[in-house]
This record gives structure tokens, C-alpha cells and sequence, in this order.
């Protein structure tokens, strides 16, 4: 199920509430793979369809989703800008 069921018109019928389970799962799937190393190898493994989906109810996906992100998001960019010149030769 993608995310085209949610815009208007794209169908006759509204997302089921299964469908709103399911993408809410998956949003909070992304946001914890982005803060957790483990959760995105387990996350990569079914978007890259290397494992199928029941793969995001593991163990590694499961915990970081309910007791919370490992890391936190980053406040400002990675990098000083002595790296950044660094990186960016051009």
C-alpha cells in the first residue's frame, strides 16, 4: 500500500483503517531507522527487498520503536566547516 491512496481522488473509496495502521507503522518504521543503526539495516533489508516485510517486526525494528529512538536527531549540520571545505573541493 502506498501513500497515493491518501491524496484526494486518487480513489473512490477513503484508506481503510488498516491501510492507516499500516502507513502510520511504516512512517514510524522510517523515522526510527534514521535514529537507530539496527532498526535501518532491518528497515534497508525490506526496502531493498532482501528480506520481506515481516522482517519490520523483529526484534531490531520492534524495540527501538516502542521504547524509543537511540539516538537523537542532530541539532545542526554533521560537519565543521573546515570539513565541509574538505569534502566539497569545487
Amino acid at each position: 500500500m502506498g501513500q497515493d491512496a491518501f491524496h484526494p481522488g486518487a480513489r473512490d473509496t477513503p484508506p481503510t483503517a488498516l491501510e492507516r495502521f499500516l502507513a502510520r507503522f511504516v512512517d514510524r518504521a522510517v523515522a526510527t531507522g534514521a535514529r537507530n543503526p539496527r532498526a535501518l539495516g532491518a528497515l534497508l533489508d525490506v526496502m531493498s527487498l532482501e528480506k520481506p516485510a515481516t522482517r519490520l517486526s523483529s526484534p531490531d525494528m520492534l524495540i527501538p520503536m516502542f521504547f524509543g529512538p537511540r539516538k537523537p536527531h542532530l541539532q545542526g549540520q554533521p560537519l565543521t566547516e573546515p570539513e565541509l571545505k574538505t569534502a566539497a573541493p569545487y
